[in-house]
């Protein structure tokens, strides 16, 4: 048991398919790999620059953890789910605030949180409360704005997205239907799909938020290892439709191979113990020049990164020849990739000879006792 907590913890901070009808499979891009030959590169073929930002240290910013993190106008977004609050940083790193003192039974507070998103239309804070069945909004400062009740009937959420003044896409994988888009203004559900089988409902999760945004295009991807990734249909609101796809060939995993009517226990283990007959996908990342994942195969963890305008992919071993090592981004922009880094592990994430003077010097004040520290690493194409 221990050699299997030790990997899947490792797997977790690295951080199947829909049943649709409508997809669009001559707008699918497959993307073909031999998980066999991947190969070990120089940190330098991909990264030019390494910045430090460590966030700032006091009794009200302490963090316990990240499960997402979103850059937002100059502003650091890092959701603490043990602590049930977003903690707000400035571009350096300075503490701004946190939503732990709205944590609480008061009527402009809330009570649970499963994720949170920024509406890009007015800045605002958005907080998913399932114990309270409600949206609760915040302006940018943290300033109570409104509370949006949802129905029980929704229950249970665990991830969404607000895609206009009054409509939401909420995430449940416990759900006869994995998607609900929302009308606040009808309050009701428009459209449910993506449904699931139950046995996936005890699978790790793999993938830590199932939507992202590229072009304003909104992308949807299972949270449990799987090989694809959807764009939602944000217009008409029809459906989903496969946008990308890994073929491993013989070492794909679909959900058949996934036995049925087992306990939870063996759905937990499942992953871990077939490492070796199945490519496991972990956190799918993009932008506009690369898509990026981080992959489990026969006990080893990858990187598989692809060019878009190249149409060439790499699939290399997540620790560099200069032996620094390589996470999951918790955030990808055009022109940087960002992981978060407790400053115990921050030697083995970055290679000295790319850091600028400024972080040089940082990461020589970094104490073990201190919060986390965000990489920043300015991508090569």
């Amino acid at each position: 048991m221990k050699k299997y907590y030790i990997i899947f913890s490792f797997l977790l901070i690295h951080l199947a398919g829909c049943n649709n009808k409508r997809i669009l499979e001559s707008d699918t891009l497959i993307i073909s790999v031999d998980p066999q030959k991947d190969k070990v590169i120089s940190n330098k073929e991909w990264i030019s620059q390494i910045e430090l930002i460590p966030l700032e240290t006091s009794k009200s910013s302490l963090l316990n953890g990240c499960s997402k993190m979103m850059v937002y106008l100059d502003r650091y977004y890092i959701f603490d789910q043990k602590q049930k609050a977003v903690f707000v940083f400035d571009s350096n790193g300075k503490f701004l605030y946190s939503t732990l003192p709205m944590l609480g039974k008061g009527p402009k507070e809330y009570s649970s949180m499963t994720d949170f998103d920024i509406n890009k239309y007015s800045g605002n804070l958005e907080f998913l409360d399932p114990f309270s069945a409600s949206i609760n909004i915040y302006d940018k400062d943290g300033t109570y704005v409104k509370k949006i009740s949802l129905p029980r009937s929704l229950l249970p959420l665990s991830k969404f997205k607000r895609l206009s003044d009054e409509m939401y896409l909420f995430y449940a994988r416990k759900q006869k239907k994995t998607i609900q888009l929302y009308s606040t203004d009808k309050k009701k559900v428009i459209k449910s799909y993506g449904a699931i089988p139950q046995k996936t409902y005890y699978l790790p999760i793999t993938n830590q938020y199932p939507f992202y945004e590229l072009n304003n295009e909104l992308h949807f991807t299972h949270i449990f290892a799987n090989n694809e990734v959807y764009k939602v249909d944000t217009v008409g609101y029809t459906n989903m439709f496969k946008v990308m796809e890994y073929d491993f060939g013989k070492y794909n995993f679909t959900l058949d191979n996934l036995p049925d009517e087992q306990d939870k226990a063996f759905y937990n283990r499942f992953l871990l113990e077939n490492s070796s007959r199945f490519v496991w996908v972990f956190n799918k990342s993009e932008n506009e020049f690369i898509h990026i994942a981080f992959i489990y195969f026969q006990n080893k963890p990858l990187v598989l990164r692809y060019n878009k305008q190249t149409k060439h992919h790499d699939l290399v071993n997540h620790k560099f020849k200069e032996g620094s090592i390589l996470l999951a981004p918790s955030f990808l922009d055009n022109v940087y990739m960002y992981c978060i880094s407790e400053p115990i592990d921050i030697l083995n994430l970055v290679d000295s000879d790319l850091l600028d003077l400024r972080s040089k010097n940082i990461l020589s004040q970094i104490k073990e006792e201190d919060n986390p520290v965000i990489i920043k690493y300015k991508l090569k194409y």
